[in-house]
């Protein structure tokens, strides 16, 4: 009856190389919802240092990825930073999924809800009214505290 919300855990990025190299982890992290925080030359050296955050989800296969385009130039470090919250309601029945599409960025939650209930054998339904006793769950829909 709340207003739930998906947390997922970020890795902070750290990349050191040169600029080329750099403007490479700049495409790929933006490729996975990933950005760059912060950019600084490195002290009596001709690199680049850039830290950022990606979601731990979307980070599989990033370090490859980037070392194939920065050819080899660079050292990418991944470490857990903090929790974000998942944009998006995951109980938003009017989000439309399309199959085999990437979800809008606004419905990545429910996205997610449904994708693990379905990997589980789970029915896509997630309602109230399955875990209350049906008078008390009707009473609150007469109230108003829920809506149908």
């Amino acid at each position: 009856m709340a207003t739930p919300r998906l947390m997922e855990p970020m890795y902070g990025v750290s990349v050191i190389g040169d600029g080329g190299a750099i403007a490479a982890t700049y495409e790929c992290l933006g490729r996975r919802r990933g950005h760059i925080l912060t950019e600084a030359p490195v002290a009596g050296t001709p690199l680049q240092r850039a830290t950022g955050l990606i979601p731990v989800i979307d980070s599989f296969g990033f370090e490859t990825e980037l070392r194939i385009q920065a050819k080899g130039k660079l050292d990418v470090s991944l470490s857990f930073e903090r929790w974000n919250v998942v944009p998006g309601d995951p109980l938003d029945r009017d989000v439309i999924l399309r199959p085999l599409q990437p979800a809008p960025p606004l419905a990545l939650a429910r996205d997610f809800v449904l994708k693990t209930r379905k990997r589980k054998g789970l029915s896509e339904d997630v309602s109230v009214a399955k875990f209350l006793e049906r008078e008390f769950y009707e009473d609150l829909l007469a109230d108003g505290t829920l809506e149908a």
